[in-house]
């Protein structure tokens, strides 16, 4: 690993970004009991309050608090500045958000509409808590590099996809919906996967695919300009929806196209990287870069074709990039936060990353990960395997919880023992 650049000793407790990650793995497992229980004719559109609320259990309850805990840890690493409070606003933060999403789904699903006014103030809470310590590191920050950059787009647009929920929630709650309601719901969803996961993938890849795969590092043409062209392609699609709908679609296809190079870079760099061991993080990424590929080229031709792709669309991007890039990484970032902590406290006898997590483990949860999207696809095309899927994706998360927790009882059984030397004594 090459952690040239990198200011570790900036990094956060770390029960502040876990209790994000395992928190959404239960949210990831609730999701899929809810999947289970459900019938197929509840979620066939995206305008059922049943699909919504399970949407949101997927897009709030797992990728934004897995987001959220990867932003606390990276951001002061990256960028050289401690997040302000860090444990009391994580805290705080996740007890608000983990009740506004529980809040939100129950509320949706049993139309309880005293439980969405709860979701309401308690997301907006917890969002204006926690983005609010981010972007007040980010104002720390000396210098920007395309990475810190990219986080700092992606919080921006994630702080206006949360606006823009706030108010599509109110509507609802208030019996209100227009078509403007309906255009809103639609930004409100393209920006949230393109805009702030999208970006913060893109931006986080900068730096993780050099550091832990040692592959090359992205063009600094590349690194520079896409960030600016996938905020300029938003902007632009979001601008044509309103004034001139019939030409959004060159705006949409600009979208697709940032995304499929980046694909498409991702898998070049894993190909030729320099060090060519294998396991099932670089197995992630490639799934991940081919489900995007697949997922935005199908995204691209739902406008031009006779048939409904939305929510193919939203199978691969969801479950095939977004879910997999993330369970990648959760075998990576967890296992390194594990080793660096207990290093810095002086415990050197401790097991290495790759021993963390037992590898026939990972490749049985991955094996059901893919399996879990496949039982999808043929669910967008109305076969019903919903609840097959549901029951594959919760021994997939079941999995990958039990996977993470066996590294963090690494941690705190290493820490009942005296440390290898004292470094109490130490000083910066």
């Amino acid at each position: 690993m090459n952690f040239t650049g990198l200011s570790l000793e900036q990094a956060p407790p770390l029960s502040a970004p876990v209790r994000f990650f395992v928190t959404a793995l239960f949210f990831l497992m609730a999701a899929a009991v809810v999947m289970m229980s459900m019938e197929s004719a509840s979620v066939n559109t995206r305008y059922t309050t049943e699909a919504i609320a399970l949407t949101h259990l997927f897009t709030l309850g797992v990728f934004a608090f897995i987001m959220l805990g990867a932003l606390q840890q990276m951001l002061p690493v990256l960028a050289g500045v401690a997040l302000p409070h860090a444990l009391r606003i994580a805290s705080v933060s996740h007890i608000l958000l983990s009740i506004g999403v529980t809040a939100l789904f129950f509320g949706l699903f049993f139309t309880i509409t005293w439980l969405l006014v709860v979701a309401l103030s308690t997301l907006a809470l917890g969002f204006i808590l926690i983005f609010g310590g981010i972007i007040g590191a980010l104002i720390e920050v000396k210098h920007l590099n395309t990475t810190v950059r990219a986080m700092g787009i992606a919080v921006i647009i994630g702080g206006a996809v949360v606006l823009m929920g706030m108010q599509l929630l109110g509507t609802h709650i208030a019996h209100n919906m227009t078509q403007e309601s309906y255009l809103l719901a639609t930004v409100h969803s393209v920006w949230g996967i393109f805009g702030f996961a999208g970006i913060l993938a893109v931006g986080v890849s900068f730096q993780i695919l050099p550091m832990f795969y040692v592959t090359d590092a992205f063009s600094k043409y590349f690194s520079t300009y896409a960030i600016i062209g996938i905020c300029a392609a938003l902007l632009a699609w979001l601008l044509l929806n309103m004034e001139a709908a019939a030409y959004a679609m060159a705006a949409r296809w600009s979208i697709a196209l940032f995304f499929m190079v980046f694909g498409w870079n991702v898998l070049r760099k894993l190909k030729v990287r320099k060090r060519q061991i294998s396991d099932v993080t670089v197995w992630y990424w490639q799934l991940s870069a081919y489900a995007l590929m697949a997922g935005v080229l199908v995204w691209s031709m739902d406008v031009v074709i006779d048939y409904e792709l939305s929510l193919l669309s939203a199978l691969l991007i969801g479950g095939g990039f977004i879910l997999s890039l993330m369970s990648g990484m959760l075998y990576k970032i967890i296992p390194f936060l594990v080793w660096f902590h207990l290093n810095a406290k002086g415990y050197m006898t401790i097991p290495t990353m790759r021993e963390m997590i037992a590898e026939p483990m990972a490749e049985i949860q991955f094996v059901l990960h893919v399996l879990t999207l496949l039982l999808c696809i043929p669910f967008a095309f109305g076969v019903d395997t919903l609840q097959a899927a549901g029951a594959m994706l919760l021994g997939s998360s079941a999995v990958l919880l039990v996977n993470l927790l066996r590294a963090l009882h690494i941690y705190r059984t290493t820490l009942q023992r005296a440390p290898d030397f004292d470094t109490s004594m130490m000083t910066l």
